[in-house]
């Protein structure tokens, strides 16, 4: 029986960073397309059985969208019939949902574990600006935008609550104050 090692490190690209090969070594670089090409080349493998999925500390995946792709090529993985393991020191958000995809979780002795959760919060800073004579002239189209809403009302707009809200009721883990 063999396993294999796909390791989660560095900052999220989906391809290599434009630009001199030398800003490659500036620091670790998380490269989804390799990622998704030496997962591929596990689930064709008829040798590998299991897979340790190793997170390390600086794997910074830069939107939901980017962690979505590294969970569905993990559940790729498992669906081949791949045993896979996560391992990170400590669990947060992020590697929880990653973990979800693997059969089996571990993590470092001494490490931790913080369930933070999904949410929004809003700071307004009409008041601010009106104490110190501060104009704001914002210009909108469309009904649900919120751009600048801080620096124009205090609190939110209707119009987005009630998608807010809307949000809330058809998917229970996406809260809002």
């Amino acid at each position: 029986m063999r396993y294999a090692v796909l390791k989660l490190a560095g900052t999220y690209h989906e391809t290599a960073p434009a630009g001199s090969p030398l800003s490659l070594t500036a620091g670790k670089v998380f490269r989804h397309d390799l990622f998704y090409l030496r997962a591929g080349a596990l689930v064709r493998s008829r040798r590998v059985e299991r897979v340790l999925v190793v997170a390390e500390p600086s794997f910074r995946p830069a939107f939901v969208g980017g962690l979505e792709s590294v969970r569905s090529i993990l559940s790729d993985l498992a669906a081949s019939g791949k045993e896979l393991w996560f391992y990170a020191d400590d669990y947060a958000d992020a590697y929880l949902y990653l973990a979800a995809a693997c059969a089996h979780r571990v993590i470092h002795p001494m490490g931790s574990l913080r369930c933070v959760g999904l949410h929004r919060e809003a700071f307004f800073f009409k008041r601010l600006m009106d104490r110190f004579g501060v104009q704001v002239q914002v210009v909108r189209r469309g009904r649900y935008k919120s751009a600048y809403d801080r620096l124009r009302r205090e609190r939110i707009d209707p119009l987005n609550q009630q998608q807010y809200s809307r949000c809330h009721s058809v998917r229970p883990n996406c809260s809002s104050r």
